[in-house]
Order: structure tokens, then sequence, then C-alpha cells
């Protein structure tokens, strides 16, 4: 599976050149962003590069299916445990989808709001006028990146979670 890894670079031109290192590696524009802050211009640099989420959206839906669903079929079984209410382990079963789907949503919702746990981290590097470059990758793929960005000057940090939730 696939990790997002975030290496902190000086400034835009150092992180282009990292990301022509990258291209040099193989990886594609679909394996690689970069994040910057206010006092960084990213005029120079497609629109696609810019694109790495920056909420904490893909979490909080995963959070929020988990909650909603263990929600929702307690409440099914709970309904179900009482006679005359009529309900059935099928209405329970339902009562959990409706959860998933109730708890994805709004799970979604806040996380949108919310900025993913590398930016709350690393807003003081950004705000240094740093540039953040993210590149999705296998671990046996990490360690050759790890070392090309270091020789490059790119420093790591520990932020990696799996790309679909990134």
């Amino acid at each position: 599976m696939n990790k997002r890894h975030v290496f902190i670079t000086k400034d835009l031109d150092h992180a282009k050149r990292c990301i022509t290192a990258l291209y040099a590696m193989g990886f594609d524009k679909e394996t690689i962003s970069i994040v910057a802050g206010a006092v960084t211009p990213l005029d120079s640099l497609p629109d696609d590069m810019t694109g790495a989420s920056t909420t904490d959206f893909g979490g909080g839906a995963v959070r929020g299916a988990v909650a909603g669903g263990v929600s929702g079929l307690l409440i099914g079984l709970v309904a179900v445990a009482i006679p005359p209410l009529g309900i059935t382990l099928a209405g329970a079963a339902l009562t959990a989808g409706a959860g998933v789907a109730v708890g994805t949503w709004s799970g979604a919702l806040v996380g949108s709001s919310v900025p993913a746990p590398f930016i709350e981290t690393l807003q003081g590097e950004l705000d240094a006028g740093r540039v953040l470059v993210l590149v999705d990758a296998e671990d046996e793929a990490l360690v050759d990146v790890d070392a090309r960005l270091r020789a490059l000057g790119a420093r790591p940090t520990d932020f990696e979670q799996p790309s679909a939730l990134s």
C-alpha cells in the first residue's frame, strides 16, 4: 500500500529540484504534491502539483463511518430487544447501514474543516517560507526517495499516512 511521506525543502526552487529528481526516479504527477504557506507564490507550478489535501477529509470520513456504524448497530439491537417496536435483525442491519452513511457524511464534513495532521505540525515551517514535498510511495521505494532527497538537502518528517486517507 502506498503511504504519503512529507519532506521539508528550503524554498520553492529547492522543492522544484527535488521534484525533478523524483521524476528522474520514475515518479509522476499523481504521486507528488507540494504544499506551501501564504508567503510562497506557486504561480510557476502546474495546478495539479499543488492539489495535495490540506484537510482531514478522508480521516474524518473513516472515523465517522466507524462511529456511525457502531452507533447505528447498537440502536438497532436495542430496538430488536424491545418487542413492542417489532424491529427484526434486518431492521438492526438497516440502522447500522444508515449509521455508516450518516457517520461518513458528517465525519467528512467535519474533517474538511480540520487541517490535515501534517499541516498542523509543520505550520511553522510553512510560515517561514519552506515548502513541503509530498510523495506517495511504497516503503521499499521510500528508501531510495529518502536518500535522494536528503542528498539534495530536503529534510524528511516523521509524518506517514496511507495515501488513501490523504
